[in-house]
């Protein structure tokens, strides 16, 4: 849980996407009330077969309320590749007594700072994450 969670290839073949349904340890904190997750969203060169970029992508924090004590959870939990730049993403959010919470959004990398290099995502400025759209 909280790890890799999506899997997917542009139509080409050229690209696969994956991306952490939320933070890396050492990222930050999962999503929850109120507080965006840090996931990081990865691209294979299937080609040059190797990684060769890796965005911030930030899921966006449960809709619901939270009561105390209530179980909850939100996540990255699908990608669809439009092609090498653009993809669809599904997020989910669960809260025991609400339930579940379904959006998908646009994404676009373009713009985006490469993070491949960074060893967290808390060593130095923030970086510049994919753009999202919510589309339903």
């Amino acid at each position: 849980n909280l790890a890799f969670e999506s899997l997917t290839t542009t139509p080409d073949r050229r690209y696969l996407f994956t991306a952490t349904e939320n933070a890396l340890a050492q990222d930050g904190p999962p999503s929850e009330a109120g507080i965006s997750s840090p996931s990081r969203l990865l691209r294979y060169d299937l080609e040059a077969r190797r990684w060769d970029r890796q965005w911030l992508y930030p899921v966006e924090p449960p809709r619901f309320r939270p009561q105390p004590g209530a179980v909850r959870a939100a996540g990255l939990v699908d990608l669809e590749a439009i092609d090498a730049g653009h993809l669809l993403a599904l997020e989910r959010s669960f809260e025991r007594g609400h339930g579940y919470d379904i959006r998908i959004f646009a994404v676009e990398t373009a713009g985006a700072e490469d993070i491949s290099s960074r060893l967290a995502m808390t060593d130095g400025p923030p970086p510049r994450p994919v753009r999202k759209r919510l589309l339903l």
